[in-house]
């Protein structure tokens, strides 16, 4: 397809055209100009509409009738024939979809032009509700110039959130990683970080609900993103009684899973799935004194039920988030406590560096490093507890998308809340709830856990 948009116009050769001067509807994007046919299947995602300003911009930007609107290529469902090169579009997120899916091969999606329609109060409900982020693009400019003048903005992400909005859409919670944050947001708070338990096997379930909307960068709320999870944590945790170079040592595992409802995603009763594994190949404790440090060290596997890739892929996912991340994850640990007298003041601290990226045909997504910490201030008197909990999350580096830098991806999340546990005999229950402050590039709100450790044996 040739873009006739670079060829010079003039407002004066404009009116003398009356078939260049109509208002172009939902049901005639497929013949702008005749330049791009559209697919039987196709489906409007808004009309088209011109304002008189708009024609003030005519001899600066190009005309949007010579490239009203835009195909969007969508992978085709498995057994559907011929494959289509996915276009990957994604919601900044650590609640991040990238990539998504339709109902059928093509999307027709219009040029997202904001005009101020004065008189005319109604526009298509995806352009209003969007509307406040177009500002800043040319209103006279085609989908192939607002490409390039888009280019390292944040406002690409924004477009692509739109049309994610009126198809299918994905993002993500536990997350501007790509989709979750490996380490879940203070899941470890009220636990002596430094210490370990005596000799034997643990076995410890968090159960973990939150409710989350998207944050922009400016830690705004991003309307119509509200995010239901419920991930369920069972750990396993042997403390082997071995002393290496002084130090206790203990080895564990964890198999996450997740369960997600995602209100830009569409109807649906939400998606289940495994999260990716967590080895805990060794972690070793010195006690000095009241004080405890234990470094540590966490492997997450690239083999989550569903991914990112699954989304570019054309997979759908009954209204949730996928399960996990699609890629390999190193973690050092290094938890730090201060026990006396029924205090206990812990810090757990985590530095995740994604070892690879995720991969689908035409798509390679890399998230950046990210530095996470968990704190505790609690007094324990008899078998009750009382305390408050903090997180924090902070990312160091840039996402990248295909070896090119993703605007406005690196996350900032802090939240605090209190604190109650009990000792029902050899079973301790905790329960915490935490409020983000302040949320930045992620998903933020509340949530609360509820904590149970058991012996086995």
């Amino acid at each position: 397809m040739v873009c006739e948009c670079d060829r010079p116009v003039h407002g004066r050769n404009r009116r003398a055209d009356p078939t260049r001067d109509r208002r172009r509807g939902a049901g005639d994007l497929g013949n702008a100009g005749g330049t791009i046919p559209a697919p039987a299947d196709a489906r409007p995602l808004l009309s088209v509409s011109r304002s008189r300003s708009s024609l003030r911009n005519r001899q600066r930007y190009p005309d949007p009738g010579d490239c009203a609107a835009a195909l969007i290529a969508l992978p085709m469902p498995e057994g559907s024939g011929e494959a289509v090169p996915p276009r990957p579009f994604f919601f900044s997120t650590h609640f991040r979809p990238q990539g998504f899916a339709g109902d059928s091969l093509y999307v027709y999606a219009p040029i997202l032009e904001y005009t101020k329609h004065r008189r005319r109060k109604t526009r298509p409900s995806l352009e209003g509700r969007f509307a406040r982020y177009y500002r800043g693009v040319p209103r006279g400019a085609c989908l192939h110039h607002r490409e390039r003048l888009m280019e390292g903005s944040g406002m690409k992400k924004i477009l692509a959130a739109a049309a994610l909005m009126g198809a299918v859409m994905a993002s993500s919670t536990a997350s501007a990683t790509e989709l979750w944050d490996p380490q879940l947001k203070g899941v470890n708070e009220g636990l002596a970080a430094g210490a370990l338990p005596p000799k034997g096997v643990y076995f410890i379930l968090n159960n973990y609900w939150a409710n989350y909307q998207k944050r922009d960068a400016d830690g705004n709320r991003v309307h119509g993103t509200n995010l239901t999870a419920l991930v369920e944590v069972p750990v396993l945790l042997w403390s082997t009684g071995l002393k290496v170079f002084g130090a206790d040592y203990a080895v564990g595992i964890a198999q996450p899973i997740a369960y997600t409802d995602f209100e830009a995603q569409g109807k649906g009763s939400g998606n289940w799935g495994f999260y990716n594994t967590i080895l805990i190949p060794g972690q070793l404790s010195w006690k000095i004194d009241d004080f405890f440090i234990k470094p540590g060290l966490s492997i997450y596997l690239d083999d989550a039920s569903t991914t990112p890739a699954d989304l570019v892929k054309g997979k759908r996912l009954n209204g949730g988030l996928p399960s996990g991340n699609g890629y390999t994850a190193v973690q050092p640990d290094l938890g730090l406590s201060w026990l006396h007298d029924g205090w206990n003041l812990s810090a757990d601290l985590h530095l995740t560096i994604p070892v690879d990226a995720t991969h689908a045909p035409g798509y390679e997504y890399k998230s950046g490093v990210q530095f996470s910490g968990d704190y505790t201030a609690t007094k324990t008197l008899d078998k009750w507890t009382f305390g408050l909990g903090a997180h924090q999350q902070n990312q160091l580096n840039s996402d990248t998308l295909n070896g090119r830098e993703v605007k406005d991806s690196i996350v900032a999340s802090y939240g605090i809340g209190p604190i109650i546990g009990y000792q029902f005999g050899g079973l301790s229950v905790m329960a915490t709830w935490n409020h983000n402050v302040y949320t930045q590039n992620d998903v933020g709100g509340d949530f609360l856990n509820l904590r149970f450790v058991a012996p086995l044996f």
